[in-house]
């Protein structure tokens, strides 16, 4: 069923979409120019910005006048150019710009790029290995200027809210909180005598981390040392992150590494952590807490609308949400997707 939107003349959307290399173009020799920084302290002729940038008068109006048609910038009389408000967020110097990003994604090493988008079609082959004859971040090691503009893009718009540090003494905590003004803070401990960090991450108002696996057996804590850290941590309502090893769902017997020849070991599953945090922290107390970290059914946990039920346990959504909120409230992966797919794959949510 099409679209009620406003018709579009099918030749003109054709064309509008086949021609949109050369829009993209003029943003980019715009933007390398600097013509917005040039046109801040107010309208400029073509011949003034030529001479400020170092091109030719005519041609550089031909791509300004472009990008004026497109609503970047504004032709105020004839060659005459002003700012827009979307040439604003071009420009170096203003909060929210996306100067890197719209220098880089029109960079012509983009278009030798998609120029064998063919080529992947057909083989399936990364058509950026192809051009480049190498895997991409080899190539940015090899081109620092290319990797500055590709700096530029990914960090513009990044901001930076969370920070993580160890720390094995309590004295190493404060002066991590000390540091931490203004950021969220995660301090990772480990599970050996850990109670007296734990109180002193408390104590300062910061976030407390936990390693739970690794790539080899031997890091990987005891169930015990894990549930232990857990009860404290909901007890004195601690929030805490718990990190690697927390590919899958469940407890069981997997691959330590992405390589095809790794070891194997038994690793917790993020499952278990949170439904062990959640049910410590909704109240219980008893031996099943251990049995709960060390499940390995997922037919045995059971999630509704409400509620989750495992055995003849059942926490509700409120409970969840409280553990989230205060106690349990991030995980870390090497993956992004092994996580999500294996709950896609259990469907879980209700």
């Amino acid at each position: 069923m099409e679209s009620t939107r406003e018709a579009v003349d099918p030749v003109q959307q054709v064309m509008q979409v086949a021609t949109g290399y050369v829009a993209s173009s003029a943003l980019h020799a715009a933007v390398a120019l600097n013509v917005a920084d040039h046109l801040a302290t107010g309208p400029k002729t073509a011949e003034e910005l030529a001479a400020a940038t170092g091109t030719q008068a005519d041609g550089l109006y031909r791509v300004l006048r472009l990008l004026a048609s497109l609503g970047i910038f504004q032709e105020v009389s004839p060659r005459r150019f002003a700012l827009t408000s979307t040439a604003e967020i071009l420009r170096n110097d203003v909060a929210g710009s996306i100067r890197g990003m719209a220098l880089f994604l029109p960079d012509p090493v983009h278009f030798r790029i998609y120029a064998n988008l063919m080529d992947s079609v057909r083989t399936g082959r990364p058509a950026a290995e192809t051009t480049l004859g190498m895997p991409v971040f080899d190539y940015l090691a090899r081109h620092p200027d290319y990797s500055a503009v590709f700096n530029d893009a990914m960090t513009a718009r990044a901001r930076i809210d969370t920070i993580e540090a160890k720390a094995a003494t309590r004295g190493a905590v404060a002066r991590i909180a000390d540091c931490a003004s203004g950021f969220r803070a995660f301090v990772e401990i480990p599970l050996t005598d850990f109670a007296p960090l734990l109180d002193a991450i408390r104590d300062r108002g910061v976030n407390a981390k936990l390693r739970t696996g690794g790539v080899s057996r031997e890091v990987f804590p005891e169930p015990e040392a894990l549930l232990t850290f857990i009860e404290h941590a909901c007890r004195e309502n601690v929030p805490f992150k718990a990190t690697a090893g927390l590919h899958h769902a469940l407890r069981g017997e997997y691959r330590l590494t992405y390589d095809e020849d790794s070891p194997k070991g038994t690793m917790f599953g993020f499952l278990n952590v949170f439904l062990t945090a959640a049910f410590v922290h909704a109240g219980m107390t008893d031996g099943a807490a251990l049995a709960l970290l060390l499940e390995r059914d997922l037919k045995k946990i059971l999630v509704s609308s409400n509620t989750i039920r495992w055995a003849d346990r059942s926490i509700t959504t409120d409970d969840i949400h409280a553990t989230r909120d205060c106690v349990a409230v991030s995980f870390g992966s090497c993956s992004f997707l092994e996580p999500v797919n294996e709950l896609r794959a259990a469907a879980l949510p209700p």
